[in-house]
């Protein structure tokens, strides 16, 4: 947080006005990195393209941000932008396979015992 408050030209202890923590920092970042796909506004007439276009355009994001990926494998997508309501549809898996977005917070940890 000191590295980035230093970048921002702020104290530390003023981005917690902003965030409540440093997990919220890293969510929001890496909500505004998945904000840059772009979504088509329907469907084509095939899954195996939709799939191909957007994984391309994954790919493309990632490349931008490298960072991103090990990140994002490290939690759920919670932030605002795979929670909101698209006009756009998400990529179609295989009528078999599809599964969809429950946008609902993570379940808390189990206990160790």
């Amino acid at each position: 947080m000191r590295r980035l408050a230093e970048r921002l030209g702020a104290h530390a202890t003023s981005l917690y006005w902003h965030v409540a923590t440093k997990d919220d920092v890293l969510d929001l970042a890496l909500d505004a990195v998945f904000a840059e796909l772009d979504l088509p506004d329907k469907h084509s007439a095939s899954w195996q393209d939709d799939i191909e276009a957007f994984m391309t355009g994954l790919r493309s994001v990632l490349l931008r941000h490298p960072w991103a990926a090990a990140l994002a494998n490290s939690r759920p997508p919670w932030g605002p932008t795979p929670c909101a309501p698209r006009s756009s549809p998400t990529p179609r898996s295989p009528p078999a396979a599809s599964t969809g977005c429950t946008c609902r917070p993570p379940r808390p940890p189990s206990p160790t015992t």
